[in-house]
């Protein structure tokens, strides 16, 4: 996306600063359907969008780390990786419940660790 375009969005009242969630999920099933091609049927082939997508990501998340100010480049790569989540999801049939509870179980495992100081 332009970044100009991009940072004057993201500053404007134009957009809620919540998400929604059943809007998100018609929105990115929609790009589903349109994006399958005949060697595409069952949409994995745009995996690996995400994964370029996420590869972005980690380059912001690089350029930040050496002290880049590059905030709204991280954003929208933040979100763009969010939406790659929900993709995921989506295309794997990953439900919420079962990501949820996945994520509560990293953060027993994170917390326990916090308290024994191991890493």
């Amino acid at each position: 996306m332009d970044m100009d375009k991009f940072k004057s969005s993201v500053c404007s009242n134009e957009f809620s600063t919540t998400v929604n969630e059943k809007a998100q999920k018609d929105i990115l099933k929609d790009s589903y359907r349109t994006l399958k091609k005949d060697l595409n049927k069952d949409g994995t082939l745009n995996l690996i969008i995400v994964m370029e997508e996420f590869s972005e990501l980690i380059q912001q998340v690089s350029k930040f780390v050496r002290g880049k100010d590059n905030h709204y480049e991280l954003l929208e790569e933040v979100a763009d990786g969010y939406l790659c989540l929900e993709y995921i999801k989506d295309l794997c049939g990953l439900s919420d419940v079962e990501v949820n509870k996945a994520i509560n179980v990293k953060l027993a495992r994170q917390a326990k660790r916090n308290k024994e100081d191991t890493f």
